[in-house]
């Protein structure tokens, strides 16, 4: 069984039941993305989720979440004084969304210092894969990049593929440089990128896919995946190009986890043995039963059903 170590933030999740009521769950994107991954192939992967909570009520009901999707909550550290992070989601009538944030108290900051106070690096186990995203570097405390850098290229140097989501999310960072310096650290190590193009609009101004694959060409990257809403994906790795066109989606809910479900998806396929092509056919078949439900994180009960009539 492969093992892979997912660094982020899980947070408290808001989303209207009704326009007077709204329903509480946890999620964000490496969350939903591990739990999606491991729903998608229990017996092919095992999903360590690295992060820090507090130690009240709510921090103890998400771990609890977590270990009920079979999610190793073993890297989950917790801080004595911070706590988890909460946004809301408001949608438009076509599904789209934007969201609210809390997360000045986020614990998860606090990631990389607690795991360094808490856990050898002479001692922790080397997984096959770790992931993070441009979130997950946005949040950490400056004084925390480093550690973090180091955690990666130490991992990188015992075999561990390193995959990244972009998911860039302009609130997050100081300044565009801030966040251009950090993705250029991000590409240099990683093996496998999945951004959206829209990440590569809205940062680097480029405007179609072919001009994202070709801005990522001056990296090392072994696999690159683009995605870019109901066009087709695009896969690249050296001289394999490839073009997916996906099955549009009729009625469009909430468009939340919408990649997040697509990169966890994608990944749960290829533990499972499924060459690219066919895993990002059925990553994008996940993630459009995503987009047509409320909130990050379908019912699993529900999810199970829908899932047992797809075919890998």
């Amino acid at each position: 069984m492969k093992r892979i170590v997912i660094i982020g933030e899980s947070m408290l999740e808001l989303s209207p039941a009704s326009p007077d009521l709204w329903q509480q769950s946890f999620a964000g994107d490496v969350h939903s993305l591990a739990v999606y991954l491991k729903r998608c192939a229990p017996e092919a992967i095992q999903v360590s989720f690295m992060s820090a909570v507090g130690i009240d009520a709510a921090s103890t009901k998400l771990i609890s979440s977590l270990q009920q999707e079979d999610i190793d909550t073993s890297l989950i550290y917790k801080h004595p004084s911070k706590t988890l992070g909460l946004y809301m989601i408001n949608n438009t009538p076509s599904g789209e969304r934007s969201f609210q944030y809390w997360r000045n108290d986020s614990a998860a900051k606090q990631v990389m210092h607690l795991h360094q106070a808490q856990v050898s690096a002479a001692t922790f186990t080397a997984p096959d894969q770790v992931f993070f995203s441009g979130i997950s570097l946005a949040i950490l405390e400056k004084d925390s990049r480093d550690l973090f850098w180091d955690f990666i290229h130490r991992l990188k140097q015992q075999g561990t593929q390193v995959i990244f989501d972009p998911n860039y999310r302009a609130k997050l960072w100081g300044s565009i440089e801030d966040c251009k310096a950090q993705y250029e650290l991000a590409f240099h190590a990683s093996n496998l990128v999945l951004p959206s193009l829209e990440d590569f609009t809205n940062l680097y101004q480029l405007d179609s896919a072919i001009a994202v694959s070709k801005f990522l060409s001056a990296y090392n990257i072994d696999e690159i995946i683009i995605k870019d809403g109901p066009a087709p994906i695009i896969y690249q790795s050296g001289q394999d190009h490839l073009e997916v066109a996906i099955e549009p989606v009729t009625q469009v809910i909430d468009t939340t986890a919408a990649g997040d479900s697509f990169n966890g998806s994608y990944l749960a396929a290829r533990a499972r043995g499924l060459n690219p092509e066919n895993a990002i056919r059925f990553a994008a078949k996940i993630s459009a039963l995503v987009i047509q439900h409320k909130g990050a994180i379908l019912n699993r009960e529900l999810f199970k059903r829908h899932i047992s009539k797809l075919h890998y």
